[in-house]
């Protein structure tokens, strides 16, 4: 995937004639164990196809195109423009790794085009750019993952300086963003292992809180609000809801 790393860039010309920059797979295997996708997902910044690849292992479905031709997907297929995408509209998910200079008019494309989920990835402090459609969720790494010029991960493996997310849209879904974590330490200092021990047990916090939960969830209900609503709402998952509203209702 063409990735403006190391400077700007003006117009989809000029990034035609930038290095290429990479995404790690291991990124998007962890992004998977959070996520699914519909079973036909569309890669328009496809690049030497890491992301694509590691979407096929999982048993997905992929389309992958590129603007520029790297020799792995369909070339010079520019996402914004081109009416490959008007035509198969709402018949694929989006994941992928855009380019970060035309980052917005890419969000909005890909709300258009996407049958029901859009992840992209972006730097965190992205988040600021999005208020006009948050993402429902952002998946915040803990450690920075590799971008790698030209796909030499070997080269560059924690080069990196930025640390990443992944962004996920839900079509149809506007309100509060919920922040989430891909824990991917490779090791951490002594004071966040007793940290992680301490709270590892989140039992004592939980039924601290969970009747005022049930009470809040009773609540969205008779707001008829979703199961699925209210679990993103309430941070919890759709099968707690659909068991204390058994409970009660």
């Amino acid at each position: 995937m063409s990735l403006p790393v190391q400077k700007s860039v003006r117009s989809s010309i000029e990034r035609h004639e930038n290095d290429l920059y990479t995404t790690d797979p291991e990124a998007v295997r962890l992004l998977l164990e959070k996520e699914r996708f519909h079973k036909n997902v569309l890669e328009p910044c496809a690049g030497l196809g890491h992301i694509s690849e590691e979407l096929s292992k999982h048993g997905y479905n992929v389309i992958s195109s590129d603007l520029n031709d790297y020799g792995y997907c369909t070339p010079h297929r520019d996402f914004l423009t081109d009416s490959f995408f008007d035509k198969h509209t709402k018949e694929f998910d989006i994941v992928t790794n855009p380019p970060y200079n035309v980052s917005i008019e890419m969000v909005k494309r890909a709300l258009d085009v996407a049958r029901h989920k859009v992840a992209m990835l972006f730097p965190y402090w992205y988040i600021i750019k999005f208020y006009w459609y948050p993402p429902c969720r952002v998946y915040l790494f803990t450690r920075k993952i590799d971008i790698a010029k030209d796909g030499d991960f070997e080269t560059y493996h924690n080069k990196n300086m930025k640390l990443y997310a992944w962004f996920i849209w839900e079509i149809g879904y506007y309100g509060d963003t919920t922040i989430k974590y891909i824990v991917n330490n490779k090791r951490v200092t002594k004071q966040v292992e007793k940290l992680e021990e301490e709270y590892s047990d989140k039992s004592k916090y939980w039924n601290y809180s969970k009747e005022n939960m049930k009470k809040e969830v009773l609540k969205l209900h008779a707001e008829k609000l979703t199961n699925r609503e209210i679990g993103r709402r309430l941070n919890i998952d759709e099968k707690t809801v659909r068991n204390w509203l058994k409970e009660n209702v």
